[in-house]
């Protein structure tokens, strides 16, 4: 974990007795669940979303969030407290706008262990590598992309790999109990190489982010460009898609692909979360 949730030196620490205009929020005991859907803050180490989340946890209270940078610098943390508390903690939309991930996990791998993830996670680069892999340079297919609504004004961590970095760091701490940070996963690509590798490549240079687990139980988290003409099922996603492979010790690799998300999936992702908010809800009550 990044930081500490109770260390003074925390810039979002705010010391007992003394609650912020945010934290007021969050202890108002007129709710059941926080629903949390700031925009990620990577510089700040997944806060102050993550302060709210453990605090709304400490304080009894349910959290689902479409944040993935709690889950991606804290999750081993903000896990504990949801469990010490009887709470539920989740996050579907954290990743692959609100695919089906996170609850596999859960619900159909539980027995399973999970040796490697890999997969396409950022699609705005998927997207601008092809288009340039078409004949487009690196700064109009930006545009293009910009006008589209599927990137940022400033898609540098699209392109430079943190994003990526940090949705594997999510994945990994989730599926592979890794208590990693995205600061601890090597990006192997600068900006040079996007320009060059993309057009060369005829739209096959894909932005792919990948962790296996060695036989001595060491992990490899990587971020790389990577030409995906023969690599199955990574060459058969296209615009604005994503997919994820899961490794294992007992299945064939699953993959789950997702084509054109919009912000509609997201929304689906947080709905679903809520449901299983609700449905824990009702179980207890028997």
């Amino acid at each position: 974990m990044e930081g500490s949730f109770d260390d003074p030196n925390n810039p979002h620490w705010t010391p007992p007795g003394v609650i912020s205009s945010q934290q007021a929020v969050n202890r108002i005991n007129s709710y059941d669940v926080l629903m949390e859907l700031s925009v990620v803050n990577m510089e700040e180490k997944g806060f102050p979303a993550a302060q709210y989340i453990h605090t709304a946890l400490t304080n009894h209270k349910h959290v689902v969030t479409a944040n993935k940078g709690p889950v991606a610098f804290h999750y081993k943390s903000l896990k504990k407290v949801a469990q010490d508390n009887n709470c539920i903690l989740r996050f579907e939309s954290a990743v692959m706008d609100g695919a089906p991930i996170f609850c596999l996990k859960r619900a159909g791998l539980r027995s399973l262990n999970i040796r490697g993830l890999q997969g396409l996670l950022n699609s705005t680069s998927t997207y601008v590598f092809q288009r340039m892999g078409q004949g487009l340079t690196l700064e109009n297919a930006l545009t293009e992309a910009q006008e589209m609504g599927i990137a940022e004004a400033d898609p540098s961590k699209d392109l430079n790999g943190h994003d990526s970095a940090c949705k594997l760091a999510a994945l990994a701490n989730v599926f592979m109990d890794a208590d990693l940070s995205p600061d601890s996963i090597r990006i192997h690509h600068h900006l040079h190489d996007i320009k060059k590798n993309a057009m060369l490549a005829g739209g096959d240079v894909r932005m792919v982010s990948s962790i296996f687990r060695t036989k001595s139980g060491l992990l490899q988290p990587t971020v790389d460009l990577k030409n995906v003409e023969k690599m199955p099922p990574f060459n058969s996603v296209s615009g604005t898609g994503a997919c994820l492979t899961i490794y294992s010790d007992l299945m064939a690799p699953i993959s789950i692909m997702q084509h054109a998300p919009t912000l509609s999936d997201t929304a689906f992702g947080v709905l679903e979360d809520l449901y299983e908010v609700w449905r824990f809800h009702q179980n207890s009550k028997f």
